[in-house]
């Protein structure tokens, strides 16, 4: 019993020597009396110290939770400044990638127009030069027409005026006789000599075989200038064989 705080110590030194046997009744009771008190103070000290400590425990635990909330929210708003940033950054890669892709597909379309430009200027040209072609070949059979209307003229006429035989057929059988340079110009396309010149388009009415004999006739006469002109190569030692209209004419 060493330790307790009993109102009265003679009795429990009593019942300490004489180990309980030598207490009257009252002194029982009195005893019983102060354990009991002793017990419940004891006890109330327990459950107050219980209590306190409770209360720091749950003021512990509050202190703990607002801070685990405090993390918590920290650890929401990184994750939300986070995705925040993840979202303005894919915007800002996305927005990057729709102007380079436009900016393809302007610099595509505009390779395409530019294609296209130039394969329609390309066209328009050849079909200038042709056009022009086409006209410089019609003049250049309506003069070698005109040319051999002049010459039937003329020799018509001599032969009106009693020409000689000679002359008849030199005049008759010959090619037409065409300008040179600088009346003529020479354009050489795909290994084929195109001879054109300027002149003005009168109407003459040829049929196709006329036509035909004209510009045979004319690059005749336009090769066998040029020969004089050009070095001589192999193909100048081929004798051409004489035409049948010209055998007839030569003939007496």
């Amino acid at each position: 019993m060493c330790g307790t705080s009993l109102k009265s110590p003679e009795l429990w030194a009593k019942l300490v020597a004489t180990n309980g046997a030598g207490l009257t009744e009252a002194e029982q009771k009195q005893i019983l009396e102060e354990l009991n008190k002793e017990r419940a103070h004891r006890l109330k000290t327990q459950q107050e110290l219980h209590r306190k400590r409770n209360e720091v425990n749950r003021e512990k635990e509050m202190i703990r939770k607002r801070e685990q909330k405090v993390k918590e929210e920290q650890i929401t708003a990184e994750l939300e400044e986070r995705q925040q940033r993840r979202k303005e950054e894919l915007k800002i890669w996305l927005d990057k990638k729709e102007t380079e892709n436009r900016e393809r597909l302007a610099r595509e379309r505009a390779q395409i127009r530019a294609l296209q430009d130039a394969e329609r200027v390309k066209k328009e040209r050849e079909q200038e030069r042709q056009e022009l072609f086409d006209k410089e070949r019609e003049a250049r059979l309506r003069r070698a027409a005109r040319q051999q209307a002049n010459q039937r003229l003329r020799l018509e006429q001599s032969q009106t005026e009693g020409g000689s035989a000679t002359s008849l057929s030199l005049s008759g059988g010959s090619t037409p006789v065409l300008p040179t340079t600088p009346d003529l110009e020479v354009r050489q396309v795909h290994h084929h000599v195109h001879y054109h010149h300027g002149l003005d388009a009168e109407t003459l009415e040829l049929s196709a075989e006329e036509r035909l004999r004209i510009e045979i006739e004319s690059e005749a006469a336009i090769i066998g200038d040029e020969c004089r002109t050009r070095p001589v190569a192999k193909e100048d030692y081929l004798v051409p064989l004489p035409r049948q209209d010209m055998v007839k004419a030569e003939a007496p």
